[in-house]
């Protein structure tokens, strides 16, 4: 009877244990998860900003608020190439070249396709909206 008692005993504590260590593993993993994917969110945010000022150079002024440093075109381009090599680190391989494509020839619809990468990318769904969708 007592050896039934241990075995018991003995059984709640390592299922107390794995159940213990599976719940720290995947709480642990969606922090990561989540890490992540704010910085990804943070990254596509400000890239997805300096290419549009690098498209519309008109609109330089509103990033020049937050950014006083960047004061011409070619400090965009500048800027987004320190971009992509923070994006080199945690964006998938499309992201990646179609970013490096745009600020070697930028377009409207490089512009455009880039974002569309971005936010599969983000958050998993693909999109239907075009170019004449999106542009304003």
């Amino acid at each position: 009877m007592s050896e039934l008692l241990t075995i018991a005993i003995l059984s709640g504590v390592f299922g107390s244990i794995i159940t213990w260590f599976v719940q720290y593993i995947l709480e642990k993993s969606k922090e990561k998860y989540k890490s992540e994917l704010e910085l990804k969110e943070k990254r596509y945010k400000c890239t997805m900003v300096f290419m549009e000022g690098f498209l519309n150079p008109k609109n330089l002024k509103f990033i020049q608020h937050r950014n006083p440093d960047i004061c011409s075109k070619n400090d965009l381009k500048e800027t987004l190439k320190v971009e992509y090599a923070e994006i080199l680190l945690f964006a998938p391989d499309d992201v990646v070249k179609s970013l490096k494509s745009f600020i070697e020839s930028p377009t409207e619809e490089k512009y455009f396709r880039t974002i569309q990468l971005m936010r599969k990318d983000l958050w998993g769904k693909n999109t239907n909206l075009t170019i004449n969708d999106i542009r304003f």
